[in-house]
């Protein structure tokens, strides 16, 4: 867990270079950073004083993960349609985009109507097996049936966001494991290895020279820290926003509470899907490129928004309370996930922001707890004691 606080702050210092670099003064008001800087600094010390309070229950998180890891096929039974799927759409993509002009994202989701429930619910699932997969000991075999998920998650839309989301619960796998010096340098060649895949694959996709390779994985990295940088200048627009009651719920709960309260009340402000669309133009960068950005908003400017300064108080609260939550019950998947949401991915975004938010943060993650801890009886029911005792 230290590791992961560790890169957490290297992430953040380094997302900092970027933004003082090229854009630091298209940020109107420079309170921004300092309230970013706090959150970071309340994360980061939540995360610590959890693993400190809870030390035994985060060491045991090995022996939980030693028992899943003995119950994994379970899951790889289950995602088998939802793989398939994947193939299907992923064939589907491939031809549209090599048989053609490059395509984008925007083009194969008008083409053939992406980005619904099924497909939201497939890629993470997808996403997360793969990332546990390559995280154990599991036979060639498992690893392939799990690149093969994973490659075909990304072609369905041309997307690199499955990429980073499973190299980052692959990091996160790991480091609740442990990780020895021999196991960390051929975790590093394997990552950079699917880096390697995942550049040439998109630079194929997007027709361009195949000597790009090797920058190609410099240019993901960058473009990650680019669009970090981006959620500083989409704080303001949060941060400023006209809110009311209606947006108590929404810092803890995100889509969970805006998309019902929106389609039964019609709430004002609504965040659906043309609020995070939307792109906000915010000048011309030190570098004399045009800023502008959408869908990126962090977390914690929705609680200072809606709480004013006790916002900060209330997300260390919240965040604390659910990780300490996670581990009494022994929720592997659950704990590991939403720990990585924390630490990696509200500082760029609300971590329950969308559909597909929900889906990898919650449901997917619930979904694996649960089979994993579960016996099926010969008779395909759940019978009495079928629950998996991990203590």
């Amino acid at each position: 867990m230290k590791l992961l606080i560790a890169g957490s702050i290297f992430i953040y210092f380094l997302t900092l270079i970027f933004l003082y670099k090229n854009s630091i003064n298209l940020i109107s008001n420079e309170v921004i950073i300092f309230y970013a800087t706090l959150d970071a600094l309340l994360t980061w010390l939540c995360c610590f004083l959890l693993m400190k309070s809870r030390s035994k229950s985060v060491y045991r998180l090995k022996d939980i993960a030693a028992s899943y890891e003995k119950n994994f096929r379970k899951l790889v039974v289950v995602s088998i349609p939802a793989v398939l799927y994947l193939i299907n759409e992923a064939v589907e993509s491939a031809s549209f985009a090599f048989g053609g002009a490059a395509a984008s994202r925007e083009q194969l989701i008008h083409e053939f109507d992406r980005n619904g429930f099924f497909y939201i619910i497939s890629s993470s699932y997808a996403v997360l097996l793969a990332s546990f997969l390559f995280s154990f000991k599991t036979h060639i075999i498992y690893k392939f049936y799990a690149l093969i998920a994973l490659l075909a998650s990304m072609l369905v839309l041309l997307s690199r966001s499955e990429l980073s989301n499973f190299l980052f619960m692959l990091v996160t796998f790991v480091c609740l494991r442990g990780l020895s010096f021999k196991s960390a340098i051929k975790f590093s060649i394997i990552l950079l290895l699917i880096l390697l895949m995942a550049a040439t694959f998109t630079l194929m996709a997007q027709r361009r020279p195949m000597e790009d390779g090797i920058s190609g994985i410099f240019n993901i990295i960058e473009i990650f820290i680019q669009y970090r940088a981006y959620s500083f200048h989409l704080s303001e627009i949060v941060l400023f926003m006209d809110t009311s009651a209606e947006k108590l719920l929404y810092p803890f709960f995100g889509y969970l509470s805006e998309k019902p309260l929106g389609d039964l009340f019609g709430i004002e402000n609504v965040v659906d899907g043309r609020f995070l669309a939307n792109f906000h133009y915010f000048g011309i960068s030190g570098t004399g490129v045009p800023v502008r950005a959408n869908s990126l908003y962090p977390w914690w400017p929705w609680f200072i928004s809606s709480y004013s300064g006790f916002g900060f108080i209330i997300k260390f609260l919240f965040v604390y309370s659910v990780l300490n939550l996670a581990l009494r019950l022994r929720l592997y998947f659950t704990f590991a996930v939403f720990l990585n949401a924390v630490l990696v991915t509200a500082m760029g975004r609300h971590p329950l922001l969308h559909l597909s938010a929900v889906s990898s943060v919650i449901l997917i993650p619930l979904v694996f707890d649960f089979l994993v801890r579960i016996r099926i009886g010969s008779t395909g029911k759940v019978p009495k004691s079928a629950i998996i005792r991990l203590s």
